[in-house]
């Protein structure tokens, strides 16, 4: 069973205690081992941390909250010490506060914003040298010759900065260790560095990609309302089909009461143009598209719309039938005017 022993310096240390029964000279008595198991303890912490903070980034936490919690967990395996995130500003040049639950708000103002450079502290330096940059004593190395006066006035002596790269090998960041004592990394805090840079890489990595996905379409949705453009999703096999916001505002009907299927699509299309629009779709599942269609569709008003549709199979089953078709959808009602009127004035 494990326990905690109470030491002479009044701290805890995690013990295992394995007790057997013997007998001896005619007497039971029991023989116990002690184990001191402080060291696995500590790794059991860690890799539940980790696992707490690969939630966070699945769950999308806000990044300041994800590089917080990791930083914390860091501090905890290594009494003592401060840790600090610092991100690579878009420009490449400089580096902005990522997160510091722990150091001075002070000392986290004034790096904020610092350029990177050969001789820019541990930070600058290691995110210009994509390297590790150990320094011992912070008050003696040229390296923060220009920062120092900000960092001892803190009691901050040692600094190891590390980088944190993307999949392509670009710097994203830099991950520090602040100690209050003149030191060179163990092989145990080199252990926890490899750890926070990879879990940061994953969150920064994530969360820029998110806010690139974000923006994309932010851009797709702007470009579709400008064009007059909408996107349809259709379940070829259920008929059931999801279409964005700008689709039933074209149409004439409130977003939040329409309700797309393939049923009502074919209801409302013009007469003369239903049997072309069923053999578009037809030959789009039979050639995976994709398939470009013209046609006219009732408005809620009970006018006709043209609408100029592009489709393409995007997803099949396990059997390899067609399973999900995606494509765009456009009001093309002016350009048949135009066109219309060319034909009226040419005749």
């Amino acid at each position: 069973f494990d326990w905690r022993h109470r030491l002479k310096d009044v701290s805890d240390l995690p013990v295992e205690i394995y007790s057997q029964p013997i007998m001896l000279q005619y007497k039971h008595v029991i023989l116990s081992r002690v184990r001191d198991i402080s060291q696995k303890k500590r790794a059991e912490r860690l890799l539940c941390g980790q696992n707490q903070v690969l939630e966070l980034i699945a769950t999308d936490t806000p990044l300041p909250e994800t590089l917080s919690r990791l930083i914390l967990l860091i501090e905890e395996q290594s009494p003592g010490m401060l840790g600090s995130i610092l991100l690579l500003d878009e420009d490449g040049v400089h580096v902005r506060h990522g997160a510091a639950p722990n150091m001075p708000a002070a000392f986290i103002a004034a790096v904020d914003g610092q350029p990177i450079g050969p001789s820019a502290g541990s930070c600058g330096t290691a995110a210009y040298r994509k390297q590790a940059v150990y320094v011992a004593d912070i008050a003696t190395d040229p390296l923060w010759e220009n920062y120092k006066a900000v960092a001892l006035p803190y009691g901050l002596h040692a600094s190891w900065s590390t980088p944190i790269f993307d999949a392509e090998g670009g710097v994203l960041g830099t991950f520090a260790m602040y100690y209050r004592q003149s030191q060179l990394p163990s092989p145990e805090h080199l252990q926890l560095i490899e750890t926070a840079t990879h879990i940061a890489a994953i969150a920064i990595s994530r969360h820029k990609s998110e806010a690139a996905l974000r923006l994309s379409e932010d851009r797709l949705h702007l470009a579709m309302a400008v064009a007059n453009q909408s996107w349809f999703d259709i379940n070829v096999q259920t008929g059931e089909a999801s279409v964005d916001a700008e689709y039933p505002r074209m149409i004439g009907f409130d977003a939040a009461n329409f309700h797309a299927s393939m049923q009502n699509w074919v209801a409302d299309l013009h007469p003369d143009d239903r049997a072309a629009v069923q053999n578009a779709f037809q030959e789009c599942i039979a050639t995976g598209g994709p398939v470009s269609m013209e046609y006219r569709r009732r408005t809620k008003s009970g006018e006709w719309l043209w609408m100029h549709s592009i489709g393409k199979i995007v997803e099949w089953d396990d059997e390899q039938k067609p399973l999900r078709m995606i494509g765009i959808l456009m009001d093309i009602s002016k350009r048949k005017l135009a066109e219309a009127k060319v034909q009226r004035l040419t005749q």
